[in-house]
């Protein structure tokens, strides 16, 4: 979708999407922010791109948006449902701070039947409908949320602990987070890319960037980096690819004055 994560163009990567889509195309797979290089990709712009490659289409030949919204949720200010998605899928313990293994797949009514149950669910607004179709060997109707939800017994301590964590967020204020996310995560790349000897692999636009800046410091490993900034208490990561950086990633729990403190410490591995 685009050669360089520092120089990614949102119309380059509409185009690019847009091309790749042909008659036999079903699906379209992206992942909102990419955690290989912190780019954020234009969701809106791809689902009106994938709208007009529905247009004409029959219903069973509809080609499905369906996005990884893990590193977007929780720290932009967006409406998931006025993306433009037809299925949305995001962990919930990273920005919006629930506990781990917790989750949820939000999908468009009417896209819902395009997908089909791979067990008898226990969720209690379909295990009559699923469950007694699995014993009678019977057809489903078409598919629902409930359908794909495995319910039954559940990590109760996790899971009753996510509305606590929305919670949260609301009485901050989903714009207020993503706005305090927005500014530190610009300063931190706007600092860094001073750093003579240091490569920035995240756009600075604020359009195509979100929480993570992707980095390198010349003459040294991503794992050296972290190592390093780990001896000063600073908690960095690298990213978990072939092609792997540095990663910087500033939350609500963060100051501008810890934003300098990284990029001091930087500055004095790069030197």
């Amino acid at each position: 979708m685009y050669d360089s994560g520092a120089l990614a163009n949102a119309d380059q990567i509409v185009d690019r999407i847009g091309r790749a889509i042909t008659a036999k195309t079903r699906a379209v797979g992206v992942t909102w922010v990419h955690s290989s290089s912190g780019v954020k990709l234009p969701i809106a712009r791809i689902a009106e791109v994938v709208a007009r490659a529905n247009r004409g289409r029959a219903s069973a030949d509809r080609c499905l948006l369906i996005v990884d919204g893990v590193h977007g949720f929780g720290n932009q200010d967006v409406d998931v449902a006025r993306l433009g998605a037809d299925f949305f899928a995001s962990g919930t313990h990273k920005w919006l701070f629930a506990p781990r293994g917790t989750g949820f797949l939000w999908g468009r009514a009417d896209a819902w039947p395009e997908l089909r149950p791979t067990i008898p669910s226990f969720d209690p607004d379909g295990i009559d409908t699923t469950f007694g179709a699995w014993a009678d060997r019977a057809e489903l109707p078409p598919t629902q949320a409930s359908f794909v939800s495995p319910g039954g017994f559940l990590a109760y301590e996790h899971l009753l602990a996510v509305p606590a964590a929305v919670e949260l967020h609301r009485a901050i204020g989903r714009d207020r987070i993503a706005a305090r996310i927005a500014e530190l995560n610009a300063a931190f790349r706007a600092g860094a890319a001073g750093i003579p000897g240091l490569t920035m692999h995240t756009p600075r636009d604020p359009a195509l960037s979100g929480g993570i800046s992707c980095f390198e410091v010349r003459g040294m490993t991503p794992g050296q980096v972290v190592a390093r900034l780990a001896e000063k208490k600073i908690r960095t990561t690298t990213s978990p690819y072939k092609v792997s950086y540095a990663r910087v990633s500033a939350g609500i729990m963060n100051k501008l004055e810890e934003i300098e403190l990284v990029l001091r410490e930087i500055r004095t591995l790069a030197a």
